[in-house]
């Protein structure tokens, strides 16, 4: 997704997490993998703000890849920060049938740079879905940090030097010196 003027580019990766990965290792360890995929695409994109939202189905301590980029390359789970908007922090997000309490499942992972756009987050308990709520967020793209590079034309050397020696000397007197095509060689004047 590009946004804003200056071409910012917003990664957003939704995911779904193997079932059962809450009580199988076998299961939390294909979404592992399926986390290695997304941090690689990740590496392989240009710097900038990003997020990462789906249905885990596992503990996010699971998700040893998941597990890394939230404690050592300071990625934010909404879910724990959910207080900072008003809202129930870790709140449930999944009530399957039999269940006595939901479980959170479905999360909203941002880095740094995506952590500032983000102005409000809630689960939203709602029957659209029979078993899982709704996780909203609203972003801010004029919160973002946008990094943008301008290329200019190098100054024309030859231009410096004629200038520099009419400092200093006045004006050219070799007339064919005054106006050189850009081209032109030793051999021509």
């Amino acid at each position: 997704v590009s946004i804003g003027t200056g071409g910012q580019l917003l990664s957003v990766y939704n995911f779904y997490g193997w079932s059962g990965g809450a009580a199988s290792k076998k299961q939390a360890a294909k979404t592992n993998e399926f986390f290695d995929c997304i941090e690689q695409e990740i590496r392989a994109q240009p710097a900038g703000p990003c997020a990462i939202m789906g249905d885990l189905n596992a503990e996010p301590a699971h998700i040893y890849i998941l597990s890394d980029m939230i404690e050592s390359k300071q990625w934010v789970d909404f879910g724990d920060r959910a207080e900072d908007y008003g809202e129930p922090a870790a709140e449930g997000t999944c009530l399957t049938a039999g269940a006595l309490r939901r479980h959170r499942r479905d999360y909203l992972f941002c880095n740094l740079e995506c952590l500032p756009a983000i102005i409000n987050f809630r689960v939203l308990h709602s029957d659209v879905f029979p078993t899982h709520s709704t996780i909203q967020f609203q972003l801010s793209t004029k919160r973002l940090n946008y990094h943008t590079t301008q290329i200019r034309k190098p100054t024309d050397l030859r231009q410096v030097l004629k200038d520099k020696f009419e400092e200093k000397f006045g004006p050219c007197p070799n007339p064919k010196l005054q106006d050189l095509p850009d081209d032109a060689e030793a051999k021509d004047i």
